[in-house]
């Protein structure tokens, strides 16, 4: 180096940066990182890798519930239940699935799924099944739930064609979207009777195309291609003026993740974590999970889908 060239002493390093030109970015930036770990301190190392799990194919979804105890997958257009990732060993759990989106909740012990052409399934706590709308009833789990078929209560089956699913006040919510009017309906199903639904009563409409639903303390936060909605108390409030990416979000601490087209997200109340620092291609669906190993915490993002990123330097 030039004697005359000025030297920078870096102290930590602060990760991706790409929202000013790089002349501007404060020292420790980094334009390009790859397959490393920067802690708290702005310390570098090289992060560890994995081994990957041969024997599913064909995956079109996945979810692991809260307490990271079960592993459902679609694979091949059938829903299992991993039992064991050493050595692989699958449940099968029901057929029919198709390749296209799932979304998944969980609520009193249960898993429920909706979409891809099947319909709404819930798995409960005994790995039995019931699909909604269906006259059989699994007695072993849901016989002390459900409402017997015999009884009538005016009620019907859970509407078709629905996307986003939530477990929220002891009911199952479901999104419709109605893409002639351009507007989402809410449906919930009546207080844990799941199979019995009020479809000219028990609905809200929402503007735009839901693409998220998640349960946050005592409300349910509703993410849509034009804006964000919080509804608890029976009020809808606006929480922002622009969509979020279809996915599953995260828990951690209290907290809700989220991924948008203005980067990672965390609610309550709406904080915008990554906007400032770096712009990233937001994809057409994503996943976030916050996740713990080897003392860190961290976000991590999967997206799949070609798009333009939001506001990035060039």
């Amino acid at each position: 180096m030039p004697q005359n060239e000025p030297t920078v002493e870096i102290r930590q390093f602060l990760g991706l940066r790409n929202t000013e030109r790089p002349a501007r970015m404060p020292a420790g930036s980094l334009v390009q990182a790859r397959n490393i770990d920067i802690d708290d301190a702005g310390a570098i190392e090289r992060r560890a890798g994995y081994q990957p799990v041969p024997g599913l194919s064909g995956v079109t979804a996945a979810y692991a519930t809260k307490d990271d105890r079960r592993l459902f997958v679609v694979a091949g257009g059938a829903l299992q239940e991993v039992v064991s990732l050493d050595p692989l060993a699958t449940r099968h759990l029901a057929g029919g699935f198709g390749a296209g989106e799932v979304w998944w909740s969980e609520g009193g012990g249960y898993v429920f799924c909706s979409g891809a052409g099947r319909g709404v399934v819930s798995g409960s706590r005994f790995s039995t099944l019931e699909e909604f709308g269906d006259t059989s009833i699994e007695e072993r789990a849901l016989d002390a739930i459900l409402l017997d078929e015999s009884t009538d209560v005016g009620t019907s089956p859970p509407p078709p064609d629905t996307e986003c699913v939530a477990f929220f006040q002891g009911s199952v919510w479901l999104s419709y979207y109605d893409s002639v009017e351009n507007q989402s309906f809410l449906f919930w199903s009546k207080p844990f009777f799941w199979s019995r639904w009020d479809l000219g009563k028990d609905y809200m409409p929402v503007p735009g195309r839901v693409l998220l639903l998640a349960i946050f303390n005592e409300g349910l936060f509703i993410g849509t291609d034009q804006g964000m909605w919080f509804y608890t108390e029976g009020l809808l409030q606006r929480v922002a003026d622009h969509g979020v990416v279809p996915g599953q979000p995260s828990y951690d601490q209290g907290k809700l993740y989220f991924w948008t087209p203005r980067g990672l997200c965390r609610f309550l109340p709406l904080e915008y974590l990554t906007e400032k620092a770096v712009s990233l291609p937001p994809g057409t669906r994503a996943s976030v999970g916050v996740v713990r190993e080897r003392g860190y915490r961290r976000a991590i993002v999967l997206t799949t889908g070609e798009s333009e990123a939001d506001n990035p330097y060039e």
